[in-house]
């Protein structure tokens, strides 16, 4: 995941009042959604259960996942 792509990050507690003063506004809508839709895109498409699979193959049988 990518910070500002995927998610909004932050580094230390102290920042979290401003930064949800600023992404809790209704005028931030679209940003939010932005994120939001960009987030589930990743995730649906590098975290499915056929990814998943083609990962551990190619971890634990990599002579297997080069022959398809």
């Amino acid at each position: 995941y990518e910070e500002g792509t995927h998610y909004v990050g932050f580094d230390t507690v102290d920042e979290l009042p401003a930064l949800l003063d600023k992404w809790l506004k209704a005028r931030n809508d679209w940003r939010r959604r932005k994120i939001a839709d960009a987030a589930r895109k990743y995730t649906i498409t590098h975290h499915s259960f056929e990814e998943r699979v083609r990962q551990l193959y190619e971890e634990f049988m990599p002579e297997l996942s080069h022959a398809h």
